[in-house]
Protein backbone atom coordinates (compact mmCIF):
# COMPACT_ATOMS: atom_id res chain seq x y z
CA UNK A 1 0.00 0.00 0.00
CA UNK A 2 1.06 3.49 -0.46
CA UNK A 3 1.89 5.96 2.43
CA UNK A 4 -0.09 7.73 3.56
CA UNK A 5 0.68 11.41 3.32
CA UNK A 6 2.97 11.03 0.93
CA UNK A 7 5.14 14.10 -0.93
CA UNK A 8 7.49 15.05 -3.34
CA UNK A 9 10.13 17.37 -2.67
CA UNK A 10 12.91 18.69 -5.55
CA UNK A 11 16.65 18.91 -4.33
CA UNK A 12 19.05 21.08 -6.34
CA UNK A 13 22.40 22.61 -5.77
CA UNK A 14 22.73 26.19 -5.21
CA UNK A 15 24.31 27.57 -8.40
CA UNK A 16 24.81 31.36 -7.24
CA UNK A 17 28.55 32.09 -7.36
CA UNK A 18 30.07 31.16 -4.40
CA UNK A 19 32.40 34.50 -3.29
CA UNK A 20 36.01 34.65 -3.28
CA UNK A 21 37.63 33.65 -0.06
CA UNK A 22 39.61 36.56 1.37
CA UNK A 23 42.78 36.22 4.12
CA UNK A 24 44.56 39.25 5.10
CA UNK A 25 47.20 38.57 7.13
CA UNK A 26 50.19 40.17 7.97
CA UNK A 27 53.60 38.97 7.61
CA UNK A 28 53.30 37.72 11.90
CA UNK A 29 49.77 36.13 10.80
CA UNK A 30 51.83 34.09 7.85
CA UNK A 31 54.40 32.74 9.59
CA UNK A 32 51.63 31.70 12.39
CA UNK A 33 49.84 30.05 9.96
CA UNK A 34 52.27 28.23 7.80
CA UNK A 35 55.30 28.13 9.73
CA UNK A 36 58.85 29.70 8.74
CA UNK A 37 59.74 27.00 6.34
CA UNK A 38 56.65 27.20 4.45
CA UNK A 39 56.77 30.89 4.22
CA UNK A 40 59.76 31.16 2.58
CA UNK A 41 58.28 29.00 -0.51
CA UNK A 42 55.75 31.42 -0.60
CA UNK A 43 56.04 33.39 -3.74
CA UNK A 44 53.64 36.86 -3.99
CA UNK A 45 54.85 37.60 -8.01
CA UNK A 46 57.96 38.27 -10.02
CA UNK A 47 59.25 41.33 -10.18
CA UNK A 48 60.82 42.25 -13.84
CA UNK A 49 64.02 43.62 -12.86
CA UNK A 50 65.27 45.54 -16.10
CA UNK A 51 61.88 48.14 -15.74
CA UNK A 52 62.23 47.85 -11.59
CA UNK A 53 65.73 49.07 -12.10
CA UNK A 54 65.94 51.45 -15.36
CA UNK A 55 62.74 53.49 -13.62
CA UNK A 56 64.65 53.19 -9.98
CA UNK A 57 68.00 54.67 -11.69
CA UNK A 58 66.04 57.22 -13.82
CA UNK A 59 64.37 58.45 -10.95
CA UNK A 60 67.74 58.72 -8.95
CA UNK A 61 69.50 60.29 -12.10
CA UNK A 62 67.02 62.83 -12.27
CA UNK A 63 66.01 63.48 -8.62
CA UNK A 64 67.69 67.10 -8.92
CA UNK A 65 66.37 68.39 -12.45
CA UNK A 66 66.04 66.52 -15.64
CA UNK A 67 68.59 69.33 -17.23
CA UNK A 68 72.08 67.96 -16.13
CA UNK A 69 72.63 66.58 -19.89
CA UNK A 70 72.26 70.13 -21.15
CA UNK A 71 76.10 71.54 -21.72
CA UNK A 72 76.37 72.16 -25.31
CA UNK A 73 79.49 72.78 -27.41
CA UNK A 74 78.80 76.84 -28.42
CA UNK A 75 81.47 79.07 -29.84
CA UNK A 76 83.74 81.21 -27.28
CA UNK A 77 82.15 84.43 -29.05
CA UNK A 78 83.55 86.69 -25.61
CA UNK A 79 86.78 85.18 -25.89
CA UNK A 80 86.46 83.41 -22.19
CA UNK A 81 90.05 82.11 -22.64
CA UNK A 82 91.44 85.79 -23.59
CA UNK A 83 93.76 83.80 -26.70
CA UNK A 84 91.96 86.14 -29.56
CA UNK A 85 90.32 82.83 -31.27
CA UNK A 86 86.46 83.85 -30.81
CA UNK A 87 85.67 80.82 -33.12
CA UNK A 88 87.11 78.11 -31.36
CA UNK A 89 84.43 75.88 -29.33
CA UNK A 90 84.17 75.80 -25.23
CA UNK A 91 81.47 74.47 -23.32
CA UNK A 92 78.25 75.91 -22.33
CA UNK A 93 77.11 74.26 -19.17
CA UNK A 94 73.67 73.66 -18.16
CA UNK A 95 72.07 75.15 -14.88
CA UNK A 96 73.17 73.77 -11.68
CA UNK A 97 71.40 70.96 -10.02
CA UNK A 98 68.43 72.21 -7.43
CA UNK A 99 66.51 69.15 -5.81
CA UNK A 100 64.02 71.98 -4.80
CA UNK A 101 62.91 71.91 -8.13
CA UNK A 102 63.72 67.75 -8.81
CA UNK A 103 60.90 65.21 -8.80
CA UNK A 104 59.90 64.23 -5.59
CA UNK A 105 62.66 61.70 -4.64
CA UNK A 106 64.92 65.15 -4.88
CA UNK A 107 62.54 67.16 -3.09
CA UNK A 108 62.51 64.56 -0.18
CA UNK A 109 66.25 65.30 0.47
CA UNK A 110 65.04 68.60 2.59
CA UNK A 111 66.62 72.16 2.27
CA UNK A 112 70.01 70.59 3.37
CA UNK A 113 69.91 68.36 0.60
CA UNK A 114 73.58 69.60 -1.10
CA UNK A 115 75.35 67.64 1.85
CA UNK A 116 72.71 64.74 2.06
CA UNK A 117 74.25 61.58 0.32
CA UNK A 118 71.50 61.25 -1.41
CA UNK A 119 72.69 64.27 -3.24
CA UNK A 120 75.90 62.36 -3.70
CA UNK A 121 74.62 59.33 -5.27
CA UNK A 122 72.77 61.63 -8.13
CA UNK A 123 75.51 63.64 -8.77
CA UNK A 124 77.45 60.36 -9.58
CA UNK A 125 74.46 59.07 -12.08
CA UNK A 126 74.33 62.62 -13.63
CA UNK A 127 78.00 63.09 -13.79
CA UNK A 128 79.08 64.19 -17.16
CA UNK A 129 82.17 65.89 -19.42
CA UNK A 130 80.41 68.78 -19.77
CA UNK A 131 79.75 69.13 -15.82
CA UNK A 132 82.26 66.80 -13.87
CA UNK A 133 83.88 68.63 -11.24
CA UNK A 134 88.21 67.44 -10.75
CA UNK A 135 88.96 69.97 -7.90
CA UNK A 136 90.78 67.47 -5.31
CA UNK A 137 91.45 65.02 -8.09
CA UNK A 138 94.51 63.64 -9.73
CA UNK A 139 93.02 65.96 -12.91
CA UNK A 140 92.83 68.71 -11.47
CA UNK A 141 96.34 69.34 -12.76
CA UNK A 142 95.31 69.17 -16.27
CA UNK A 143 92.56 71.84 -15.50
CA UNK A 144 94.82 73.98 -14.29
CA UNK A 145 97.13 73.84 -17.06
CA UNK A 146 95.09 74.23 -19.55
CA UNK A 147 93.42 77.50 -17.86
CA UNK A 148 96.81 79.11 -17.89
CA UNK A 149 97.89 77.82 -21.60
CA UNK A 150 94.46 78.68 -23.53
CA UNK A 151 97.26 77.68 -27.14
CA UNK A 152 96.47 74.13 -26.52
CA UNK A 153 94.06 72.75 -28.96
CA UNK A 154 91.70 70.61 -26.51
CA UNK A 155 89.65 71.45 -23.33
CA UNK A 156 89.19 68.96 -20.93
CA UNK A 157 85.87 68.38 -20.93
CA UNK A 158 86.57 67.17 -24.36
CA UNK A 159 89.33 65.44 -23.44
CA UNK A 160 87.05 63.73 -21.29
CA UNK A 161 84.64 62.91 -23.41
CA UNK A 162 86.75 61.65 -26.40
CA UNK A 163 88.66 59.80 -24.11
CA UNK A 164 85.35 57.55 -22.78
CA UNK A 165 84.08 57.90 -26.46
CA UNK A 166 80.96 59.21 -25.16
CA UNK A 167 79.19 62.59 -26.01
CA UNK A 168 79.96 65.45 -23.83
CA UNK A 169 76.37 65.86 -22.41
CA UNK A 170 76.41 61.88 -21.66
CA UNK A 171 76.33 60.14 -18.38
CA UNK A 172 79.95 58.53 -17.31
CA UNK A 173 77.61 55.42 -16.18
CA UNK A 174 75.84 54.01 -18.28
CA UNK A 175 72.26 53.05 -16.48
CA UNK A 176 72.15 50.65 -18.96
CA UNK A 177 75.42 48.80 -17.78
CA UNK A 178 74.97 49.22 -14.11
CA UNK A 179 71.41 47.83 -14.21
CA UNK A 180 73.38 44.99 -15.83
CA UNK A 181 75.47 44.75 -13.20
CA UNK A 182 73.27 45.32 -10.41
CA UNK A 183 71.60 42.10 -12.25
CA UNK A 184 74.81 40.24 -12.21
CA UNK A 185 75.75 40.70 -8.57
CA UNK A 186 73.39 41.86 -6.33
CA UNK A 187 70.14 40.40 -7.91
CA UNK A 188 71.73 37.04 -9.02
CA UNK A 189 72.85 36.74 -5.13
CA UNK A 190 68.96 36.00 -4.44
CA UNK A 191 68.26 32.35 -4.83
CA UNK A 192 65.47 33.21 -7.05
CA UNK A 193 66.74 34.51 -10.13
CA UNK A 194 69.84 33.40 -12.77
CA UNK A 195 71.59 35.92 -14.91
CA UNK A 196 69.74 34.56 -17.95
CA UNK A 197 66.51 35.57 -16.04
CA UNK A 198 66.10 39.29 -15.27
CA UNK A 199 62.99 38.22 -12.92
CA UNK A 200 63.44 37.57 -9.01
CA UNK A 201 60.28 36.42 -6.87
CA UNK A 202 58.95 38.30 -4.33
CA UNK A 203 58.61 35.83 -1.42
CA UNK A 204 57.22 36.42 2.70
CA UNK A 205 61.04 35.64 3.66
CA UNK A 206 63.30 34.89 1.51
CA UNK A 207 66.71 33.74 1.87
CA UNK A 208 68.54 36.88 0.76
CA UNK A 209 66.69 38.68 4.08
CA UNK A 210 68.46 35.54 5.94
CA UNK A 211 72.18 36.16 4.63
CA UNK A 212 71.30 39.81 6.09
CA UNK A 213 70.00 37.96 8.97
CA UNK A 214 73.27 36.26 9.21
CA UNK A 215 75.59 39.39 8.18
CA UNK A 216 74.28 40.94 11.67
CA UNK A 217 75.26 38.09 14.00
CA UNK A 218 78.60 37.65 12.10
CA UNK A 219 79.59 41.47 12.03
CA UNK A 220 77.43 42.81 14.60
CA UNK A 221 75.73 45.45 12.01
CA UNK A 222 74.51 45.32 8.51
CA UNK A 223 75.58 47.43 5.64
CA UNK A 224 72.26 46.58 3.64
CA UNK A 225 69.14 48.61 4.57
CA UNK A 226 65.78 47.19 5.09
CA UNK A 227 63.61 45.85 2.27
CA UNK A 228 60.12 47.21 1.39
CA UNK A 229 57.74 44.15 -0.47
CA UNK A 230 54.18 44.34 -0.91
CA UNK A 231 54.36 48.39 0.63
CA UNK A 232 55.45 46.71 3.93
CA UNK A 233 58.51 47.01 5.79
CA UNK A 234 60.34 44.22 7.15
Amino acid sequence: MPAEGEARYFLRIDDSPVPPVKLEMDKAKVLEVFGIEAAKKIKLLDVETDKLLTTVLGQIQNACGDWWNGATWVADTNDKDKDGDKLEKIVKQPAPPDCTKGNDLGKSFGPNWKTTPQFAMVRLLSMTPGTVDVDGTDLQTTKEYLAINPAVPFTLEGLLADSLGIKINAGFIPLEQLMLALQQTLIASHPGPTRSDPTTPARWRSQGQAACHALRRRHGHATVGRKVQQGKEW
